[in-house]
């Protein structure tokens, strides 16, 4: 593995505890690209505390839920790092440096089609935002996580739909400061898209938290949820997107389920997730890994911080 060769993979703490669909897009995938890369999670705690004002008291809590999870599923810290942005001031700098060069139009098309822009004003009111936008609420959710990544130098960047949006940003970002510098200063890193971007809910819409079934969940909930699926196309969909296509193929798409498809399904889930269940860490280990994480982040941010600086004529007193 090169040193230089970096990966951010971002996500968000919002619902704390992964579901399946969080573990096929993208978890499922991080200990082969262990082998590649030197990969940096990335968890958008900031972003929580920002948008999702009501549940505040929450978030500590949802995000080490998701640390933990992460690091069920086979992460090492010893090839990587797990870092949350709330404890790197360094990369709120370089958001403000880098937003010079996104012009307002731009980023008020983006903010349209993004999470925020979307938001009706009874969402808005259930989350704890203001009836207008905030100027936070506009800059940081959508220029937050580039600006982190082209500061961490990383040449891949790993994300489902949501998370692929941010390459235009980088992208532009990265050619406005290359173009006054007269050298590439930054680096847009490669997509690394999701394998597995959609999968079905227990109900066969959009996995999402309430249709979903929860890496940790114990045997019995797994048991549950399992037996409100009605049709065969979420088994199918699960077994192909859990690398059993063989199963997969055994059933018609068209067909309701059985007693047994459900049977099978549920022993089959029971199986694979028990590192979930059995998985154990105290919060004073994670606290020592965000610190160990926060360190070695916060040398590549403030190496990059000078560098954007002397590319815009601004002088740095360190």
């Amino acid at each position: 593995m090169s040193e230089s060769k970096i990966l951010v993979s971002g996500h968000n703490p919002i619902t704390g505890p992964r579901h399946l669909g969080h573990f096929v897009s993208t978890m499922k995938e991080l200990r082969g690209l262990q082998k590649d890369y030197e990969c940096i999670i990335v968890i958008d705690d900031l972003l929580a505390y920002l948008i999702f004002c009501n549940m505040r008291d929450k978030i500590i809590n949802r995000t080490f839920f998701t640390i933990r999870d992460i690091l069920a599923s086979g992460f090492d810290t010893k090839r990587g790092h797990i870092i949350i942005t709330s404890m790197l001031p360094e990369s709120l700098e370089l958001m403000t440096l880098l937003n010079s060069f996104i012009d307002f139009p731009y980023h008020e098309r983006i903010h349209r089609e993004s999470f925020c822009g979307n938001l009706k004003p009874f969402h808005r009111s259930q989350i704890g935002l203001g009836k207008y936008t905030s100027m936070t609420e506009f800059v940081y959710p959508i220029t937050g996580l580039p600006a982190l990544t082209l500061g961490l130098k990383a040449s891949a960047f790993q994300g489902g739909e949501a998370i692929a949006g941010y390459m235009s940003t980088m992208e532009e970002m990265s050619k406005s400061v290359n173009e006054i510098n007269g050298d590439k200063i930054l680096i847009t890193p490669q997509l690394v898209y999701a394998n597995n971007p959609f999968l079905c809910g227990i109900d066969g819409k959009y996995m999402i938290q309430e249709n979903s079934i929860i890496l940790s969940a114990d045997t019995n909930d797994i048991e549950a949820r399992v037996n409100k699926i009605h049709y065969n196309k979420v088994l199918i969909d699960w077994y192909n997107a859990l690398d059993n296509p063989n199963k997969a193929h055994s059933l018609n798409i068209h067909d309701t389920t059985t007693n047994d498809s459900k049977k099978e399904m549920t022993e089959f889930l029971i199986e694979i997730l028990k590192p979930f269940r059995d998985f154990h860490i105290t919060n004073g280990d994670i606290m020592k890994i965000l610190k160990d994480g926060a360190q070695y982040a916060k040398s590549l941010i403030n190496q990059t911080n000078k560098e954007v600086k002397m590319a815009m004529n601004i002088p740095t007193f360190t």
